[in-house]
């Protein structure tokens, strides 16, 4: 049988179109890199506020996720600058010196296989938001099948001095009545020192004045940073005072904060006024005044008593 050359050439043109909805053959998926992988998957700290003196931990683990071994292995820990290396706990296939760990070249760290290593330093210096960054393969020797994720970074620290506040009563003024000769109630004004004798500001001071529902209770005329002023008269440079009252149930104390840190080796000067005796001849009443800042060294001396005696 013989084709005319219309019909071979239309055979072909009928053999070499695709449906509009064909699909293309798939190409063969792409073979996995077979290079190590190291990455830092932990760089922990043990806590996050700590005192000027007293130790922390970093603990840094790297960790392979690729399919090869690395034969090569270093990390390490760049820790902030206001803290210095105590020691360094590390996982018996490393050798660490001071912040560098590495390993003797027979060691292999294997396929989702890590190694940790724990450094403590201590805390020198003050420092707000301080953290550590570790990196594995520094040099880039183990060839990898990704370079970019050979560092990890800490949570922040805060490294503190503490304050060590001490409360004292000084000589009251002169008490003063109604009218000259009257028998009974006095007002009397009492100077308290608050004074921050430790190497850390006191922050957040709050002054409690215990039974402050009374009609007698002390109240606070005056407060200022400075050298204390003998007299009534008022500081040049006064803080404001707001007050608010707080109940546990059984009193009402009145809880006096003052947003004015206190450095060391600087004076909280108060003047308290107080009824001393609620009735004519009554006895004398008696009020607690105290105070409180975080992290402050000790509790003791953070607490005066008001006591005066009636005009009889």
């Amino acid at each position: 049988m013989k084709f005319s050359l219309a019909t071979v050439a239309l055979v072909l043109a009928l053999a070499g179109t695709q449906p509009a909805d064909a699909q293309p053959f798939p190409r063969p998926p792409a073979a996995p890199d077979s290079r190590p992988d190291l990455v830092i998957t932990q760089v922990d700290v043990s806590a996050s506020r700590v005192v000027v003196g007293e130790t922390f931990k970093y603990t840094v683990t790297a960790k392979n996720i690729g399919l090869l071994a690395c034969n090569r292995f270093k990390m390490w820990l760049l820790f902030p600058s206001q803290t210095e290396l105590a020691r360094v706990d590390h996982d018996t296939n490393l050798d660490c010196d001071r912040e560098v760990c590495t390993a003797p070249p027979w060691f292999l760290l294997l396929p989702q296989h890590s190694v940790t290593a724990t450094y403590t330093v201590r805390a020198v210096t003050p420092g707000q938001q301080l953290t550590a960054t570790a990196q594995v393969d520094p040099g880039n020797v183990c060839r990898e099948s990704s370079e970019s994720n050979n560092n990890g970074t800490s949570p922040p620290v805060e490294i503190f001095r503490r304050p060590r506040l001490v409360m004292s009563l000084n000589r009251p003024l002169p008490a003063a009545r109604a009218r000259p000769g009257d028998r009974g109630a006095t007002t009397q004004i009492f100077p308290v020192t608050i004074k921050n004798e430790g190497e850390g500001p006191a922050r957040s001071v709050v002054l409690a004045i215990a039974d402050a529902n009374w009609p007698n209770a002390p109240t606070v005329v005056s407060a200022h940073i400075g050298e204390l002023i003998v007299s009534t008269h008022a500081p040049a440079w006064p803080l404001e005072i707001h007050c608010q009252m707080s109940s546990d149930g059984r009193r009402i104390t009145a809880l006096c904060p003052f947003n004015e840190p206190l450095l060391p080796q600087k004076s909280l000067q108060l003047k308290v006024r107080f009824i001393s005796c609620p009735r004519p001849g009554g006895s004398v009443f008696t009020s607690t005044l105290s105070v409180a800042a975080p992290d402050d060294i000790t509790s003791s001396n953070h607490s005066v008593s008001l006591h005066a005696a009636c005009g009889l």
